[in-house]
């Protein structure tokens, strides 16, 4: 990858983290195995880690602790130490491939490099710190929800950029805001056709976003 400084082309670009610039696809089948290693069920675990997610509508605020007593709450008698167990997995490196390639050529690109984030803050800022990602970014947001309303405050008159794998928030993002550029990463747990059928660009990977933007700027 060139280090050379192109013109600036975004005046802000935002990123998101979760099954965009991290594997969390990676980090949920480690916390799988040492719920099912406890006893629990496939679909229990499926269903409480819903829940802690997501405990209201478009509310997101998932701890380990949350999926903990949801589970403990459907009488699983859980041993205290899976949740020892589950903090030791913040030390994996879960970076996705080729993001510190694309948030460098963004830096270079970008008048504000702008992590947003849903989720509960303190969780998230767990692994963002546990990726290295975290100085590649001039600002960083953990919400738990309405992101519209942070890059309604950040954007400027320019183009903006948005890179972020739900589709939910990025037709929001898309249509309330003209001059931000929407690009879809392919969440693995999420089928690919909602992306085949969202007539958004979407990208299985970030270095063929990376592609696909310096592809614009030429």
């Amino acid at each position: 990858m060139s280090s050379r400084k192109i013109k600036i082309m975004f005046d802000a670009s935002f990123i998101d983290l979760d099954s965009t610039i991290y594997e969390t696809n990676r980090l949920v089948e480690a916390m799988r195995k040492i719920f099912l290693d406890a006893g629990v069920s496939d679909d229990d675990f499926e269903e409480s880690k819903d829940k802690a997610i997501c405990p209201k509508d478009n509310y997101f605020d998932y701890t380990f602790e949350n999926q903990f007593f949801n589970l403990r709450e459907k009488g699983y008698a859980l041993p205290d130490d899976v949740i020892q167990k589950l903090h030791d997995l913040l030390k994996v490196n879960y970076v996705a491939s080729g993001a510190k390639d694309l948030l460098e050529f963004l830096k270079d690109n970008s008048n504000k490099m702008i992590l947003l984030s849903g989720g509960n803050s303190d969780f998230q800022r767990k692994k963002l710190i546990s990726s290295g990602l975290e100085n590649f970014f001039n600002e960083i947001h953990f919400v738990h929800g309405n992101k519209e309303e942070i890059v309604r405050q950040k954007i400027g008159a320019g183009k903006s950029l948005f890179v972020n794998d739900s589709l939910r928030e990025n037709f929001i993002i898309s249509k309330s805001f003209p001059n931000v550029v929407v690009l879809s990463r392919v969440n693995p747990m999420k089928p690919r056709t909602d992306y085949l059928n969202s007539g958004l660009p979407f990208f299985e990977n970030l270095i063929d976003i990376q592609k696909y933007v310096e592809q614009q700027i030429q």
